[in-house]
């Protein structure tokens, strides 16, 4: 009795307080996996930047005045000038290719320009912007503040932001867009301008959000599984102990859909958040990225065997050149009409770049001692933790796993610097925040009309669990205001 009592009055404060928005929850999370938030197109973007000029200065001579060891060089086209971007443990700097000239300030009259280039259409309205607002959320866009919002009269309503500093588009939107935004992705993940913008808050938000969620279906589920069992063992038989018709239908729909409700609830708390370390301990790093496997300095001028400027022949619609490396190998990241391709620079020929299995294996033994077991294989299809519901994942790529406390593996791409990383705990949060909150398990992902059809079922049932829940708690805070009066 004491249990149920406990239990009860848990689910009713819970439930009564988060039912309506675990529904709304069910409801914009179905709108969410056909309509993301709205991104810049990356293709689009790539293919609006100028092509460079097919006169391309001396890297050698404007490198020259940069120090010794250079940390990053790149060359791009913008406002009809050649810029070459330097910079080293001394300086950094951007220079014209024709040292005759300065580099051109961006102009309103340039960012209209642009924006034009991106929608064919008339401007019906400018807006200066000095902080984040909606579309432009992130704290990335405080460096490019201000902000330039121009609002196309088309039938779209186009909306196109873009830095008043750099000049680089920052976002483009339409009303269709914009309206299944607010339909899903910004009510489902708290996009709302106040939350969003405060980083700490919206982190707090979400987590408890999901406590609450979980707080409620955990305590519901244990009255529903209690009450069946104490009906059973007084009357002899299964049947639904309620009589009223909503307790009936959230009683049995609970039951049916209760574990699944747990589930979101689990992964909902932790959508922001790590695996607890005393859960599932890890002693080495977390995070690991490209430049931490294949090192965040340049190479030496000297080891780009192929002159960057014969890219320019390969590539006629070549936007931009920028110097890297994968591990000792020389490198160009280059962006050719709408596309990103790594172009090795190792030898004079231009040809795609290749990573073998020799350097993987080096790098691997750099990072964790010549001793250290590793393995490395060339995967040709997606597992669990290297997964895509719309093949947006390249394959194949290396999958190399290291034999430490850590569980440490690697996914790795073989024609470009892409790294993935995992160890224990964050193979285990796959499983408590991907697979439970969006089914992002293999088999179903493999099979995206039993994915779908799953993702239906079960948020159409937990929305009528909800939905049931918040007219019941409704009900109940009747009874009580009532009562008091």
């Amino acid at each position: 009795m004491k249990f149920s009592k406990f239990t009860l009055g848990i689910h009713r404060i819970t439930g009564t307080l988060i039912a309506l928005c675990f529904f709304l929850w069910f409801a914009t999370g179905l709108v969410l996996v056909y309509h993301s938030y709205p991104r810049l197109p990356e293709k689009t973007n790539n293919a609006l930047k100028e092509t460079l000029s097919d006169s391309l200065p001396d890297i050698r001579a404007l490198t020259a005045m940069a120090g010794d060891t250079l940390h990053s060089l790149s060359v791009r086209q913008f406002l009809g000038q050649t810029l070459v971007r330097v910079s080293s443990a001394d300086t950094t700097f951007t220079a014209c290719a024709d040292t005759l000239q300065d580099v051109k300030s961006f102009t309103f009259a340039d960012a209209e320009r642009i924006a034009r280039q991106w929608v064919d259409a008339p401007i019906a309205r400018v807006d200066t912007l000095h902080e984040r607002v909606q579309w432009v959320m992130y704290e990335r866009y405080e460096r490019a503040m201000p902000i330039y919002k121009f609002t196309f009269a088309d039938s779209d309503r186009h909306e196109f932001f873009i830095s008043g500093k750099t000049g680089a588009a920052q976002q483009l939107t339409d009303r269709e867009q914009r309206t299944w935004a607010w339909l899903g992705a910004i009510p489902h993940k708290l996009y709302f301008t106040g939350i969003r913008c405060n980083l700490s808050l919206w982190k707090t938000c979400i987590t408890t959000g999901g406590i609450l969620c979980l707080l409620a279906a955990l305590s519901g589920w244990g009255i529903g599984i209690y009450m069946q069992v104490k009906n059973r063992r007084s009357t002899g038989v299964w049947r639904n102990p309620f009589k009223k018709t909503a307790y009936r239908w959230h009683h049995i729909l609970g039951l049916i859909f209760g574990l699944f409700l747990i589930f979101w609830g689990i992964s909902g708390s932790l959508a922001m958040q790590k695996v607890p370390k005393w859960l599932v301990p890890y002693d080495s790093e977390y995070t690991m990225y490209a430049p931490d496997v294949w090192g965040d300095d340049m190479l030496d001028l000297q080891s780009f065997k192929l002159d960057y400027s014969t890219l320019k022949a390969a590539y006629p619609a070549l936007k931009e050149v920028e110097w890297t490396r994968i591990g000792e190998k020389p490198v160009y990241r280059i962006i050719a009409d709408s596309t990103e391709l790594f172009i090795d620079a190792s030898s004079a020929e231009v040809r795609p770049l290749e990573v073998t299995e020799e350097a993987v294996m080096s790098r691997m033994h750099k990072l964790y001692g010549d001793n250290a077991k590793i393995s490395v294989e060339k995967m040709e299809s997606y597992d669990e933790y290297y997964l895509s519901s719309e093949s947006r994942l390249a394959l194949p790529v290396y999958k190399v796993i290291i034999d430490d406390k850590d569980g440490s593996r690697f996914y790795i791409g073989i024609h470009d610097d892409y790294v993935r990383f995992f160890n224990h705990n964050k193979m285990a949060r796959k499983w408590m925040f991907s697979a439970m909150h969006y089914l992002h398990i293999k088999y179903l992902v493999e099979r995206p009309a039993l994915w779908h059809t799953c993702l239906w079922i079960l948020c159409l049932g937990g929305a009528c669990v909800s939905f049931t829940g918040f007219l019941l708690g409704i009900k109940y805070l009747r009874r009580k205001l009532f009562k008091g009066l």
